[in-house]
């Protein structure tokens, strides 16, 4: 059993431990599930609105975002509510950062001109930018929250609360640090409220990132 398989287990026994079912996991077969929260959530995120020039093509979104969590099913980790209200992707430590070359491998033959969209082009730049900023961070005792959502109609009513209590118990008892990004001054606060600490604020092409550590 490879490293990132080790970390995977024990994460997901502990989470188990805490009350989430299997169900709970992400996977092949419930995916569009978790597609479906974060579309509904980051639909009018600032890090959308610019890789869209501000006018989001939901369609396109949906198709983008099940070729990047396809090409992160083995490494990356997606817990999520009951009915998913809300879902959390982590990455265990040191987990390689992910581009073009993985959606490649996980996009179906009809679907590659989806990688040449101004849109995806544009993530794919930003991303580069915010894992240099994130690396600052990141040892191997650092996990990192990709994905934090709850859909609207959800929001402030402790579904992403109780999902962050399992993520933040799992690191206190095996004294991990968490790492993630949000492109929202307004959630500064809000992790804040969760343990987290601002680490790094910058701007990219008009866009804000804030880097915020829990240890």
């Amino acid at each position: 059993m490879n490293k990132t398989n080790d970390y995977i287990e024990k994460f997901e026994k502990c989470c188990m431990q805490k009350g989430l079912q299997e169900s709970n996991f992400m996977s092949s077969s419930n995916m569009d599930q978790y597609i479906r929260t974060v579309v509904d959530a980051f639909s009018d995120y600032p890090v959308w609105e610019e890789a869209f020039n501000h006018n989001v093509e939901l369609d396109t979104a949906y198709s983008v975002m099940k070729t990047d969590l396809k090409s992160r099913l083995n490494k990356t980790i997606g817990i999520s509510t009951d009915h998913y209200e809300s879902t959390i992707l982590i990455e265990p430590p040191m987990t390689k950062k992910n581009g073009m070359l993985q959606y490649l491998t996980a996009v179906d033959f009809k679907s590659i001109p989806l990688l040449f969209h101004p849109a995806v082009l544009w993530i794919d730049k930003y991303e580069k930018f915010a894992y240099q900023k994130r690396q600052h961070y990141i040892d191997d005792k650092t996990w990192y929250i990709y994905i934090f959502t709850t859909q609207k109609k959800y929001q402030r009513q402790g579904y992403g609360k109780k999902l962050m209590e399992v993520v933040s118990s799992f690191a206190k008892e095996n004294e991990y640090r968490i790492v993630l990004e949000t492109d929202r001054l307004e959630n500064v606060a809000m992790y804040e409220g969760f343990g987290f600490t601002l680490m790094d604020a910058s701007i990219y092409n008009n866009l804000n990132h804030y880097v915020m550590l829990w240890s």
